[in-house]
């Protein structure tokens, strides 16, 4: 059976998730919809976490999926992402959307750049990080009025969520104005150079802790 906890059944330490994803199973996971391509929801090769996880191979074609959840002013999100199997890409490519529900437009995009460094939004982390490494990653939106949004994202290999360092970046004069009800993995026009690899894909309505709990 799939792992995938509504807000009635709650999540790991307290923390109610209202999307947790751990890829086990068979086949496309309740909820999710394939929205560009083919992702691989069974790769077994080398799972990040349990028996399998979800490939998306992205360094030369588009493929990408989404999960729904409730509108909301402020979102955090949760995976464990490891990129492998190419080079650096000649710019900024997207590896994952956050929007409004059921839409593929973006609020805002976690990207890859061609320095190996990782964003999401306006907030740009200093990490350059490597290939064939697995990283947990933290992403925090909350609307704003025009000039007051926040964003910020967090990097780590250990496990524990960053708050300072080149891991961490965060941005609180943004210009979003938009709920979220929807995070979208992969990219629908442009390629990375990479393919990607996700798994425990967590979201909440409350702050994520250390190892996604």
């Amino acid at each position: 059976m799939r792992r995938r906890y509504l807000a009635a059944m709650g999540g790991r330490s307290g923390t109610t998730f209202l999307v947790d994803e751990g890829w086990e199973g068979v086949g496309i996971p309740s909820g999710w919809s394939s929205t560009t391509g083919t992702p691989n929801y069974d790769y077994s090769a080398v799972p990040l976490s349990g028996s399998e996880s979800l490939y998306l191979s992205i360094a030369a074609a588009a493929h990408r999926c989404a999960v729904d959840f409730t509108n909301m002013d402020e979102a955090w999100f949760y995976f464990l992402m490891r990129y492998t199997n190419g080079s650096a890409p000649g710019g900024a490519r997207n590896v994952a959307t956050i929007a409004l529900n059921g839409s593929t437009t973006a609020v805002a995009n976690f990207q890859i750049a061609a320095t190996l460094r990782f964003n999401f939004g306006a907030a740009n982390t200093t990490l350059v990080t490597t290939v064939d490494t697995t990283y947990h990653v933290w992403l925090h939106y909350k609307k704003g009025t025009g000039a007051n949004s926040v964003i910020d994202i967090g990097l780590s290999t250990t496990g524990i969520r960053p708050t300072s360092g080149s891991g961490y970046a965060e941005v609180l004069n943004g210009a979003a104005t938009s709920q979220v009800g929807r995070i979208m993995l992969g990219t629908i026009v442009t390629t990375t150079n990479f393919d990607f690899i996700y798994d425990n894909v967590r979201v909440a309505a409350t702050q994520i802790g250390d190892f996604g709990t």
